[in-house]
């Protein structure tokens, strides 16, 4: 989670707080460094998602979401946010099973 300055640090940390209680794991830059060197420095380290926290964030209580590659995604709330993530964060061995489940249901339907 990266924020754009100082400012909004304290709304960052509850963020961070909301996250980490949905079992995500949130690290929180709030250093004084300008977001591109941030953004950068997250890049390079290969962080598969970064949070961008900033005025139009705390206004709209809101969330900007940028993928490694470079896509934006926009939340419109942070329910939201939590939800595609903690879909998108699910190792392959609860997707494999959820999806063997799902089957196991369907085949005891057609009997």
């Amino acid at each position: 989670m990266l924020t754009i300055s100082e400012t909004f640090n304290d709304y960052a940390s509850r963020l961070a707080n909301v996250f980490a209680a949905s079992s995500l794991r949130v690290e929180l830059d709030n250093s004084n460094e300008k977001i591109g060197y941030k953004i950068r420095q997250q890049t390079l380290q290969k962080v598969p998602f970064m949070l961008i926290v900033g005025a139009n964030e705390v206004e709209s209580n809101c969330v900007n979401l940028r993928l490694h590659n470079g896509e934006q995604i926009s939340f419109d709330d942070i329910e939201s946010a939590v939800d595609y993530l903690t879909q998108a964060c699910r190792p392959p061995d609860v997707i494999d099973q959820q999806e063997l489940i799902q089957t196991s249901i369907q085949a005891l339907k057609t009997v």
